[in-house]
C-alpha cells in the first residue's frame, strides 16, 4: 500500500463506527425529546448567547463573552425588573426591540424552551420559561431557568 491509499479494513472499521455513533445520537435524541412534557410551550428560535447580569437593552455589547451585532436574537434573563426579560433583537444604534417571536402575551407559554448557541456559562445550554402562567408581557415575572446544561 505504497500509493498513500487507505486499506479497505480501515474504511470498513471507521463507516461500522459512524453508524453507532450514529445510532448512539438517534437514541439520545429519542430520550431528549422524552423529556419534553407535551404540555410545554415549545421550542423558540435558538439565540446567539444569553445574558448573565442586568444589562442595557440598547447598542452593541458584550454578552457572556460574545459580542453581539444588529440583528442577533439574545435572551435576556438577568433583569432586575423580571418582566422585562426576553428575547431580543439587537440594534448596535438604538434600543433593542423584543424579537417577533416573542412580542405579545399570547407567544408566551409555561415550559417553553430555547437553545443558546454560543457564550463561556450559557453556551448550547436549553433554558426553560419557569412558572405556570398566564404570562402577561411587561407585567408577568419571565424567570428562564437552564434545563440541560451545555458549557
Amino acid at each position: 500500500m505504497s500509493n498513500g491509499s487507505i486499506p479497505p479494513t480501515q474504511i470498513f472499521n471507521a463507516v461500522e463506527q459512524l453508524v453507532e455513533d450514529m445510532a448512539l445520537l438517534h437514541s439520545l435524541v429519542l430520550e431528549f425529546q422524552a423529556l419534553i412534557p407535551t404540555t410545554t410551550g415549545g421550542m423558540k428560535q435558538a439565540v446567539v448567547c444569553a445574558t448573565t447580569a442586568a444589562i442595557t437593552l440598547s447598542g452593541a455589547q458584550t454578552i457572556d463573552g460574545v459580542a453581539v451585532t444588529d440583528n442577533d436574537r439574545v435572551l435576556v434573563k438577568n433583569q432586575a425588573s423580571a418582566p422585562t426579560n426576553g428575547i431580543y433583537v439587537v440594534s448596535s444604534t438604538g434600543s433593542w426591540t423584543r424579537a417577533l417571536d416573542m412580542n405579545v402575551s399570547g407567544q408566551i407559554a409555561p415550559g417553553m424552551m430555547l437553545l443558546v448557541r454560543q457564550g463561556t456559562a450559557n453556551g448550547l445550554t436549553l433554558f426553560r420559561l419557569s412558572g405556570s402562567g398566564p404570562f402577561i408581557l411587561g407585567t408577568t415575572n419571565l424567570n428562564f431557568v437552564a434545563f440541560i446544561t451545555g458549557t
